[in-house]
């Protein structure tokens, strides 16, 4: 393969003008060079007139992608050992673009980039609350009713744990706030982010069962003013 690629003496002027090249400052990046940029740039000006199908010099022919696939090898070897085209070398930086393609797959066009997948629907959970505005009741009503108690209430207890009353969480509250934070509690439903968040959130909090008088009292209020 390479002695025929050597073989080329075809004469420069009757082969057709070349497009217009590209200079060194114009040269494509990594993973930005196809087959249609090669073919205008270095095979048509440089490899056409003596390996086309009309004149296939030594039985190469270059003038289609599957052509330039079957002799790839012998064309790497040739340009990389400035022995083609007879001519004269190629200049360093169309060198450097055919073997720039030639080592990253020789690809017939570039890849299109994927489409990135439409956003996550998030999971149905418990809403953002502050974490002043966090109590028992809360966190029972969003998360240990419908997560909790068909495990952790009379007459089930599994493992000896009820959760039905605010006293009985507290009991349990560092095996609760272990388990929901290495994620191995409810075994069957996992909590939603939000509902895990808010959890957490509250044990942090000191696990309040209810909001204080201050939180509840408007500003400028006495607590006496809300009692009917």
């Amino acid at each position: 393969m390479l002695l025929t690629l050597l073989g080329c003496s075809y004469p420069l002027e009757k082969r057709a003008a070349p497009p217009q090249l590209i200079s060194a400052a114009e040269m494509p990046g990594a993973n930005n060079i196809d087959f249609s940029l090669i073919f205008s740039q270095v095979l048509t000006p440089q490899c056409i007139g003596c390996h086309s199908s009309s004149r296939g010099r030594g039985g190469v022919i270059l003038d289609s992608y599957e052509n330039v696939f079957k002799n790839l090898a012998g064309v790497r070897a040739a340009v990389a050992g400035n022995q083609m085209p007879p001519q004269g070398p190629l200049n360093d930086h169309l060198k450097e673009l055919l073997l720039q393609w030639i080592d990253e797959g020789a690809p017939l066009q570039l890849a299109q980039p994927a489409t990135p997948p439409p956003p996550a629907t998030p999971p149905p959970g418990a809403p953002s609350i502050p974490a002043a505005e966090l109590n028992y009741i809360t966190v029972n009503k969003l998360v240990i009713e419908p997560m909790c108690l068909k495990c952790h209430a009379e007459p089930a207890n599994k493992g000896h744990v009820n959760l039905e009353t605010y006293a009985k969480v507290i009991e349990n509250i560092a095996a609760v706030q272990k388990t929901i934070a290495a994620d191995s509690m409810p075994l069957r439903s996992k909590l939603s982010l939000e509902q895990k968040t808010l959890i957490l959130d509250w044990i942090r909090a000191g696990a309040p069962e209810m909001l204080s008088v201050a939180e509840v009292v408007p500003a400028g209020a006495s607590s006496t003013e809300l009692i009917p």
